[in-house]
Parts: C-alpha cells; structure tokens; sequence
C-alpha cells in the first residue's frame, strides 16, 4: 500500500524535522561534549595501559562501523524512524554498564552496547538530515545542524572546566538524561520525510540482484571507487593520531581532565564558528576543493601537535598550552569545511532511494575496516616507540591525500 503525501504537507513535514534535529544535536553535543573528555582518560585509568585503552577504542570502532550495510538495508526496508528508534536504548544500556565498571569484562560490555547504539544513530541522523534537506543547501544544512553540535558540545566541555563533580561517572549519568529527552523528540517529533511511503517487502531474487549491484557499482564505478579509495585512506591516517589523541595528552604530559576539557573547547569553538561557513563553501566551490582545503588545515594540527611536544621537550613547556589550542583551532575549520562534502558525498552515492541507506553503510563498513587497526598500532607507537612517531606518521600521510584529491577526485559522483 501506498501513502501519498501533497507537497505542501511534505515540506511541513521536512522543515518540522530540521528543527527537531536541530534542538537534538545542540543537546547531544552538550552530552558528547563532556564524554568525549573523560571517556579515554576514564578508560586509561582503570586499565592503566594506554596500549590497553587503544584495543578498547578500536573495540568502539568496530561497533560503530561494521554493521553498517546491515543497518543501512533495514532503514531502507523499514524506514529510518523504526531503526533509529532501537539506537537510544543501547547507548543507556551501554553508559549504565559503564558508570557500574570495574574490571575489564564489564567495560568491554559496555564499548560494545553503547556504540551499537551509535551505529544506528549515526546513519540515521546523517539521511533524516539529507532527506528533509533542499538539494541545493544541503552543504548549508549540514553546517546548520553541526553548528549545533559543537555549540552544545562547548558547553559541555566547559562544565568539565568546573570540576564539580569528584567522580567523572556523573558526566554519563548526564548524557544519560540527555539520551531519554532524545528518545522523546524521536519518538513524538521527528517523521520519515519521504513523499511516498511503500510496502518495501521484496522478491527475493530482485532483492539480491539488487544488493549485486550496489557493491558492483561502488567497487567498479571509476569515480565511486576514487571516493571510497580516499575516505578509507584518510579515516586512517586521521585516526593513528586521533584515535589515542585525548589518552595521550593525559599519558605524555599528565593533563587533568579540567585541562583537556579546557584545550578541547578552542576544538568546539572553531567547529561552531566555521561550520555554518564550511557546509556554504562546499556548496560554493565544490566538494574537492573544499576537501582539499580541510587538509590543508589538518596538516597545520598535526604539525603543531610535533611543535607542541618538540618545545615542551626542551623545557619550553609553557608553549604547550598556546600550541595545542591553536592545533585544536586549526582542526575545528578542518572538519567545518570536511563534514558537509563527507555527507552530500555519502548520502548521495546512489540514485535508488530505496537503497541509499544501504550503500551509505556499504561506505562506512569498508572505512571502518581501515579505522580497525588504528586505535590499537597509535597506542602501540606511543608506549613502545614514541609518543611523537603517530603524528609525523599522520602528516605524510596527509601530504599523500593531498596529492590523491588534486590528482584523482571530482565533484560529480
């Protein structure tokens, strides 16, 4: 059976869920905004091995990016509202088990139910954001809604500042709040904003030639298989440094919370700045370039990160506060002018929308294959080599795509 929706009713529809997206994400960065300070150090304390901590993180990865095609083809089938629903309960579950942890099973329950969570959500934030979207301020959309992100998450950052609170498990009791009014807002606000609505049950045989065909277009498709070669390399190469980056502030130079929190706010303030302007240039001047610009900025984050260390190494330790939040400045227009050509890119891949969702998981699974090994080779380069050896890695890295964008990428898919 069919559900026709007119015009005018459909745009109602897509602008209500813009601002319920909108008021979500403000108050999911907030949440994520003290998480994402104390989640690495919170683990590192209770392993007390930074090696440790990097399997846990890439454990976290894992979760998030590997069932993606699987979650992808259910949003398609189901609609995005049903499978979205599933995501919120999880990511509770998952901090309840990680205020009560204190060993390594229970922690390593807790990685795992809370970015269950994450998986689902992410992807279907990403598509409700697209699809209630206009084609042509899709990039401006996805400034808007990030704007809110790290507008939420400097908040958040900066209660940390306070150091109210003597244990840092308060903080996920805080994100747990935040998840329920989340949940509510989903639940009673948010609706699929496809015009049509169709009974998606499918002949087996056309099902999967259909899924045939999804992969075979994505891995033999020359501009496809340029995109998913650069999104693979680049997630990892990010991540050897990012994936242990806030455990090793704290590991190297033995930062409290309250510092790291206090360094991590310059992240948010420059996100929430340049966002709104990012997602307009990625409309403005095309998605390669724009790519290109955000890693132009992310070499200047890594090398003032070696800067950083190389100062504080010959006991010019007072730089280091002034390097590492103009590296954390320099970073947040990195992913302002990053995000919206990621999302317009992804969320575009194929023209079926009934399988949209599905190769956007395709995509993810196939990043998320090379974030693998991140978390655990960056833990593994600092303790046993040097805490220094991850960044350089991640700068030639980053020349490299450089190189691959101006050589091999253009904006038409």
């Amino acid at each position: 059976m069919k559900v026709l929706r007119n015009s005018e009713g459909i745009e109602k529809i897509k602008k209500r869920n813009l601002w319920a997206l909108f008021f979500m994400v403000l108050i999911a960065g907030f949440g994520d905004g003290a998480f994402v300070i104390v989640y690495q150090p919170y683990l590192l304390d209770i392993t007390g091995s930074i090696f440790i901590t990097g399997v846990l993180i890439t454990l976290g990865i894992i979760v998030q990016f590997l069932p993606m095609p699987l979650v992808g083809k259910l949003s398609d089938r189901y609609g995005r509202k049903k499978i979205w629903l599933f995501s919120i309960p999880l990511h509770i579950i998952g901090l309840l088990l990680l205020i009560i942890s204190d060993n390594l099973i229970l922690i390593v329950a807790s990685v795992l139910i809370f970015f269950s969570g994450g998986v689902i959500g992410g992807l279907s934030y990403q598509l409700f954001v697209s699809e209630s979207s206009h084609e042509s301020k899709k990039g401006l959309m996805y400034g808007f809604m990030f704007f809110a992100f790290f507008a939420g998450g400097i908040c958040g950052k900066y209660l940390v500042t306070f150091n109210l609170f003597s244990d840092v498990r308060f903080y996920f009791l805080i994100y747990i709040i935040i998840f329920i009014f989340e949940w509510i807002i989903q639940l009673f606000i948010i609706t699929n904003p496809n015009s049509v609505t169709v009974n998606r049950e499918l002949n087996l045989t056309e099902s999967y030639k259909s899924k045939q065909n999804i992969w075979k277009k994505i891995f033999k498709t020359p501009q496809t298989k340029i995109i998913l070669i650069f999104f693979a390399i680049d997630i990892f190469i990010w991540n050897i440094s990012g994936s242990i980056y806030t455990a090793g502030l704290r590991d190297q130079y033995h930062l409290t919370y309250e510092e790291i929190a206090f360094i991590s706010i310059w992240f948010n303030i420059s996100n929430m700045v340049f966002q709104i302007p990012g997602g307009h240039l990625a409309d403005k001047i095309g998605k390669k370039k724009s790519l290109i610009v955000s890693e132009i900025f992310g070499l200047g984050y890594f090398s003032l990160n070696i800067l950083a260390f190389l100062f504080w190494a010959v006991g010019l330790a007072s730089f280091l506060f002034l390097f590492l939040i103009i590296g954390q400045i320099l970073v947040g227009i990195s992913v302002s002018t990053f995000i919206a050509s990621e999302q317009m890119i992804l969320t575009n891949l194929n023209e079926d929308e009934s399988r949209k969702a599905e190769s956007y998981g395709i995509i993810a699974f196939i990043r998320g294959i090379f974030l693998l090994p991140t978390g655990i080779f960056g833990g593994y380069l600092v303790e046993f080599i040097h805490y220094i050896v991850p960044f350089i890695i991640t700068v030639i890295g980053i020349l490299f795509l450089i190189w691959f964008l101006s050589k091999y990428f253009y904006d038409k898919i």
